[in-house]
């Protein structure tokens, strides 16, 4: 059977492929499903209807991102091992749930001080605390640990029924933009009730016996994550800071612009992301063997993850001008900024080959960390030097050229400590 053949056949017939069947799942609840009440949306909301959601929903997602802290990757690497060598897991479950609690406290104070002084967010209070509820029930969602234990299908499945029905909801309780309320409502509760069930069933499931954790258990999760939580709130500075600059620079209608180039792309991007996820515990174990095990992976990953990207921005710039088809009228100049960042999609998928499935396997966190930091902060000077004058336009250059420098630098980074991921033949894939 030829190569490629085979390694399809053992992803469609083990555990791995199961993973990442029930990652697509979980990419489809969270981004997929969004994009069938999209074009209602911007119909029925407008241009700045539709950029006030964006932009609620931008602030949510931040705050997600602060409570995520990295665990996603680092938490779910720490299970993946413990999980293998007999450890703790309990103590993990608990300390890094624990660690998560203690954020979402912060974010509940970040929300209260923005809600009463800010006049950008005091104006629009109610929906921000709606959408509050979505990150506490993001926060209770051990997807991580479903994660590193490669048993997403129960996860993932509730996630899928729950947003289901808050999409399907839509088209039944908002009708215009005096419904937004009801909108974040419809986003928030699914993100709830998909945290308490997990939960719930993770004992059941996973056999995880969630362990009360200590004050220096949690420390020791915070400092675990800490190194992957700067690369993600470094790459925020060029992702999801990016809309809510231009919300605080411009207006609700370039969001609304921008908002539909972006949730086409992030739809996009969210392709690659279940492969990576799913692979991530076995790039972990493979990475704890070695340098040359994990370029042996990284070589092999590059074709695979790395072609799966650069198919996806292939597709998106040819089928970028019928954006307005979906929209609707209003939306015509949201096509530009769709063209301009149909690069992304291969960017990323270098960025999570290199970055996520080499270095942090091989403990090269801080050295990630400082790459995505630079771009993120090169992102934030183009952003205040573009965005005044082209808005929307301006937004997709900076965040574009940021990615696209990322992915460079992680490669020129890689390739001086001998680890070039494009100079020999690719090894097989993982097991």
């Amino acid at each position: 059977m030829p190569r490629r053949l085979e390694v399809l056949h053992r992803l469609r017939t083990t555990p791995l492929g199961h993973t990442i069947l029930s990652l697509y799942g979980l990419q489809a609840a969270n981004y997929i499903l969004p994009l069938v009440s999209f074009p209602y949306l911007t119909r029925t909301l407008g241009p700045d209807g539709f950029g006030l959601y964006v932009f609620v929903l931008v602030v949510a997602r931040y705050l997600i991102l602060v409570t995520d802290y990295g665990f996603t990757f680092s938490a779910a690497r720490d299970v993946a091992v413990a999980r293998q060598q007999s450890g703790d897991v309990g103590g993990i479950y608990g300390a890094t749930l624990g660690a998560r609690l203690c954020l979402l406290g912060v974010c509940a104070g970040v929300i209260a001080i923005l809600t009463v002084f800010a006049p950008r967010f005091s104006h629009d209070a109610e929906l921000f605390w709606i959408a509050f509820v979505g990150v506490a029930g993001s926060t209770l969602f051990p997807v991580w640990l479903y994660q590193g234990y490669e048993r997403l299908p129960v996860a993932t499945g509730c996630n899928i029924a729950f947003r289901a029905v808050g999409t399907a909801l839509i088209f039944v309780f908002v009708h215009g933009r005096s419904d937004l309320d009801v909108l974040v409502w419809l986003w928030s509760l699914p993100w709830l009730a998909t945290g308490i069930v997990t939960v719930a069933i993770a004992h059941s499931v996973l056999g995880v016996h969630l362990r009360p954790p200590s004050p220096a258990a949690i420390a020791r999760a915070f400092r675990s994550g800490l190194a992957v939580f700067v690369a993600i709130i470094s790459s925020s500075l060029y992702i999801t800071t990016n809309t809510l600059f231009l919300g605080l620079l411009r207006n609700n209608t370039q969001v609304g612009y921008y908002g539909a180039a972006e949730s086409v792309i992030v739809a996009v991007k969210g392709l690659i992301d279940p492969v990576s996820q799913a692979l991530f515990p076995r790039a972990s174990q493979i990475g704890a063997q070695g340098r040359d095990h994990a370029l042996g992976y990284g070589r092999w990953a590059i074709r695979w993850i790395g072609g799966l990207g650069l198919v996806l921005s292939i597709a998106t710039l040819v089928l970028s001008p019928f954006l307005p088809d979906i929209t609707g009228a209003g939306f015509e100049p949201s096509v530009k900024p769709l063209q301009i960042m149909s690069v992304l999609p291969f960017a990323t998928s270098v960025i999570i080959v290199l970055g996520v499935h080499v270095m942090l396997p091989l403990r090269m966190d801080r050295t990630y960390s400082l790459v995505v930091a630079g771009g993120g902060f090169l992102n934030v000077v183009l952003t205040f030097a573009l965005v005044p004058g082209l808005g929307a336009t301006g937004t997709a250059i900076a965040v574009a050229i940021t990615e696209s420098a990322i992915a460079l630098a992680l490669y020129l980074v890689l390739r001086h400590r001998g680890l070039d991921v494009l100079r020999a033949a690719p090894a097989p894939g993982p097991a």
